[in-house]
């Protein structure tokens, strides 16, 4: 019976070793994703504060191409009194509009950064919520099995108390007959 309670008793600590182990395990894997939400955050609000530097960047764009969009370039070449003049008038309107594409250009990119960023977010926040309830689970599993090895080892004592004192009655009964 000895034997039988150390080899229960064994068991039950093994169970409770992987347990912690598993608890260890998943609250490791929780810390890091809880770091590389933090990065994906971060470089999410980056992503955010360039663009917003991009749309005020684009609204003077925007009022720039109102006031140049009164002359069109037909009437910059015509107003011209000599050819030089207008060539370098359609050259600068040229680079004017080059540029604007440009910017343009790099908002819409921001744009699909941003929206991919923000996908990985959510679904960066979705795994750190899926490891946060395997930790809950692997803690609440730990707790049982310790629970369980705790009643075990109480049933052992008591039956170990037991024995003692009835070897302890048998004894002093054995002395009275003597």
């Amino acid at each position: 019976q000895r034997a039988e309670a150390n080899k229960s008793v064994r068991e039950m600590d093994a169970k409770v070793a992987e347990a912690s182990k598993l608890a260890r395990k998943s609250q490791q894997q929780l810390m890091a994703q809880q770091s590389q939400l933090q990065l994906l955050e971060n470089e999410q609000q980056a992503l955010e504060t360039k663009l917003e530097k991009q749309k005020r960047t684009l609204a003077a764009l925007i009022r720039s191409a109102y006031a140049v969009g009164k002359a069109p370039t037909l009437e910059l070449v015509l107003s011209q009194d000599k050819i030089s003049d207008s060539s370098r008038a359609l050259a600068y309107h040229r680079y004017f509009q080059a540029d604007q594409k440009a910017q343009l250009d790099a908002i819409s990119r921001q744009l699909q950064e941003l929206s991919a960023m923000t996908e990985k977010v959510r679904l960066q926040q979705h795994q750190f919520e899926q490891a946060k309830l395997a930790q809950e689970k692997n803690l609440s599993a730990l707790s049982a099995q310790r629970k369980e090895r705790d009643q075990a080892l109480a049933k052992v004592d008591a039956q170990y108390r037991d024995k003692k004192t009835r070897l302890n009655a048998l004894g002093r009964d054995e002395k009275n007959l003597n």
